[in-house]
């Protein structure tokens, strides 16, 4: 007599964004100039987070385009709750530059920043927005330690990146509303809405009430609200969970809690535990 026997179905894991949310919701801003104060008082009254890439060199001083720059005793207070980080010293086409030059440039700012914010500095912005199509710069910013790095090429993904070094944006401020309801179309669990700016545009050319639209249509949405580096810390722990050939036991070695979905169901796993699965 031949006997069947029916092997279990295997499970199918999911990413997830923390504590469930249909996705997550990430910006960074350019320059650190004086209407920072402002764009961050609408931050913090509905609830987001952003990522302000600073020029060190440049604190206190007043830019050809973009007005005063803040004060560097102001950028620790300023940006509490937030997270700073690297534009380069001084704002240079670092592409025109020798890796001499440009590993400078993103040291130095990185190390004046450290000295200002009190944590290590881990992202970085490309100055005028070229970099993410360089394997040169790439190579120096990871040389330099960065571990993130934004340039202002349009990637229409809405999911993290596979190189953070080379990380596409959804949009830009004038692009917002129409990229937004392509965000908001989509039904993956990763989706990743990412959009970036000055805060001197707003004051010079678009008007505060475009930024007071975005910020309460955002508030109202079920999304996770996360700093750059939040998202890449958050996604990297996920990346790191290891898993038992039969998807029944995951360890999360990683200091933070990381959600997934398993068949349809959501989990979530403590820093540092083992989870065993229901089979």
């Amino acid at each position: 007599m031949n006997v069947t026997t029916q092997s279990a179905p295997v499970p199918r894991i999911y990413f997830s964004w923390p504590e469930g949310k249909p996705g997550a919701v990430t910006s960074s801003w350019d320059d650190g100039t004086i209407y920072d104060h402002r764009l961050l008082e609408v931050f913090r009254s509905h609830g987001l987070h952003g990522t302000f890439h600073l020029n060190s060199g440049l604190l206190g001083g007043c830019g050809s385009d973009d007005g005063f720059h803040i004060e560097e005793s102001m950028v620790r207070d300023l940006y509490a709750g937030h997270e700073i980080a690297a534009h380069s010293l001084t704002h240079p086409n670092l592409w025109t530059l020798s890796d001499d030059l440009v590993f400078h440039q993103l040291l130095e700012d990185r190390r004046n920043l450290e000295r200002l914010a009190g944590y290590p500095i881990t992202g970085l912005a490309f100055p005028c927005g070229r970099g993410g199509d360089d394997e040169r710069l790439e190579g120096l910013a990871r040389r330099a330690g960065l571990r993130t790095a934004r340039a202002s090429h349009v990637d229409g993904h809405f999911s993290a990146p596979t190189n953070w070094l080379r990380w596409g944006v959804s949009c830009h401020i004038e692009g917002f509303h129409k990229a937004w309801e392509s965000f908001e179309a989509l039904s993956r669990a990763d989706k990743l809405f990412f959009w970036w700016g000055h805060s001197y545009e707003f004051e010079k050319k678009y008007g505060w009430g475009l930024l007071e639209n975005i910020a309460l249509q955002l508030q109202h949405a079920s999304v996770w609200h996360a700093t750059n580096r939040a998202v890449y810390d958050y996604v990297q722990a996920w990346r790191a969970l290891l898993w038992s050939l039969d998807l029944h036991v995951v360890q999360n070695p990683s200091s933070q809690e990381v959600w997934f979905l398993k068949d349809g169901t959501l989990f979530s796993i403590l820093p540092g535990s083992t989870l065993q699965l229901q089979r």
